[in-house]
C-alpha cells in the first residue's frame, strides 16, 4: 500500500510568484526523489468562462464566484490533487480555498460560508502566502489576459484578508518581493521538514 503524499498550497496576489516559485520547488523536490505533481486553480476552463462572464458589478456575483470556484475545487480535487495524493505524490497547488476566502471574502462573502461550500476538500499539509504589494503585483502582470480581480482597492483588501490568515496560523508568509532564488530557498525551508528533508523517496 502506498504512502498517502502530501498538499502543499501556495497563495497570493497575481504577479506574487505563485507558478514560478511551484514550478521551482518542483524542480527541487524532483532532483530529491520525489515524485510531484504541479497543478492549479480555477483548473477547468468551463468554470472559469462562467466566472469570466459574471457581471462585474452583481451584489450577488462573489457569492456565485465562491460557488463556481468551489465547485471546480471538488472535481479537481476528485479527479486530480486526490488521486495524486493516494499515489504518494507531493502535490503543489497554485491556489486553494484561501483564494476564496481572500477574493471573495473581500467582497462581502462570509468567511465561514466560504469554508461550508469548500469543506468536502482537505486542509492542506503546508500553505504558503507569497506576499508582494498590489502594485508589484500588478506591474509584473502587466499584459495579463484575465483581469476580472485587478484593481487596486480590491487587490489591497485581498491582501489584508490574507495577512489576517496568516496572523491566525493558516498561511505562511514568504516575503516574495525578493529574488525567486531567495524566495524558493525559504519555500523549502518550510516543505523539507514536511517531507523529512532531501532524502529521495516519498514521503513518509
Amino acid at each position: 500500500m502506498s504512502t498517502r503524499g502530501r498538499l502543499i498550497v501556495f497563495e497570493g496576489l497575481d504577479g506574487s510568484g505563485k507558478t514560478l516559485i511551484a514550478s521551482m520547488v518542483a524542480e527541487r523536490l524532483r532532483a530529491c526523489g520525489f515524485e510531484v505533481v504541479v497543478s492549479w486553480e480555477p483548473r477547468f476552463d468551463e468554470y472559469k468562462a462562467l466566472i469570466g462572464s459574471l457581471p462585474r458589478d452583481s451584489a450577488e456575483a462573489p457569492f456565485i464566484e465562491a460557488l463556481l470556484f468551489a465547485a471546480d475545487r471538488l472535481l479537481h480535487y476528485v479527479e486530480i490533487v486526490g488521486p495524486a495524493l493516494e499515489e504518494g505524490k507531493v502535490v503543489l497547488l497554485d491556489r486553494y480555498y484561501y483564494s476564496s476566502m481572500a477574493y471573495q471574502g473581500s467582497r462581502g462573502v462570509p468567511l465561514g460560508w466560504i469554508r461550508e461550500i469548500n469543506r468536502y476538500v482537505p486542509r492542506p499539509d503546508l500553505a504558503i502566502y507569497l506576499d508582494v504589494p498590489p502594485e508589484e503585483g500588478l506591474r509584473r502582470k502587466h499584459g495579463s489576459s484575465w483581469r476580472r480581480f485587478e484593481e487596486i482597492s480590491i487587490l489591497e483588501r485581498v491582501r489584508e484578508t490574507y495577512l489576517r490568515l496568516v496572523d491566525v496560523g493558516e498561511l505562511r508568509l514568504v516575503d516574495a518581493t525578493r529574488s525567486p532564488e531567495e524566495v524558493v530557498e525559504e519555500v523549502m525551508s518550510l516543505v523539507e521538514p514536511l517531507l523529512g528533508g532531501c532524502r529521495g523517496g516519498s514521503p513518509e
